[in-house]
């Protein structure tokens, strides 16, 4: 039985050959081969355009690095005072632990009181900060992450003793652009807590 060839000429025709071959006539016997080809090129294309997007576009988890730490401590009262400033502790040697890895830092007093304008009325502020953190397993804390993580920290006895027993403290953790905050916590015994839960940027 004769059939009219399947084949595509150069000039983008249909082959008008009739004969008594399947498909294609002997001329273009190969071109489903070519096809093939041109069609798996096009398909490995459009993959690796995908997979270069993908690469670029998906977050990726950074690698935390121990310099992106830092930390404010401010203990307020209202009846703290520039005597209480002079008077306090200049630096606030602190050890803590952060998932399985262990930390040493230093709190440095910021020589000014500053003021909270949150409450009924602005609240005197002895503030602290730290950016000189040292840790030690940090390569399991970046396998861990951060996240759910608690940042558990002890701060020296003489600190508790300004402006008396309605002293709070709050503290912020600072980690590249995230925001763990603890708020107004009273001083109980010692520890900070910061859960690194929904952080604030």
């Amino acid at each position: 039985m004769s059939r009219r060839c399947f084949g595509v000429t150069h000039s983008f025709h249909r082959c008008a050959r009739i004969g008594d071959w399947r498909f294609f006539c002997s001329d273009h016997r190969f071109q489903p081969v070519g096809w093939a080809c041109f069609a798996l090129t096009i398909v490995a294309g459009i993959a690796g355009i995908q997979s270069a997007w993908f690469q670029r576009h998906i977050a990726t988890p950074r690698v935390i690095q121990a310099q992106d730490f830092r930390l404010r401590f401010a203990i307020t009262g209202a009846d703290l005072s520039k005597e209480d400033l002079k008077r306090a502790p200049p630096i606030l040697p602190c050890n803590g632990k952060i998932g399985a890895a262990s930390v040493k830092f230093e709190l440095h007093l910021i020589p000014t009181l500053e003021y909270e304008s949150s409450h009924s009325r602005p609240m005197p502020n002895l503030v602290y900060e730290a950016n000189n953190f040292l840790f030690r397993n940090f390569d399991l804390l970046n396998k861990q992450g951060l996240e759910g993580q608690t940042l558990k920290f002890s701060i020296p006895w003489e600190i508790h003793d300004f402006a008396g027993p309605s002293t709070q403290f709050n503290a912020d953790l600072y980690v590249g652009d995230a925001w763990y905050p603890t708020g107004y916590k009273s001083f109980g015994d010692g520890n900070v807590i910061i859960r690194l839960d929904q952080p604030t940027r």
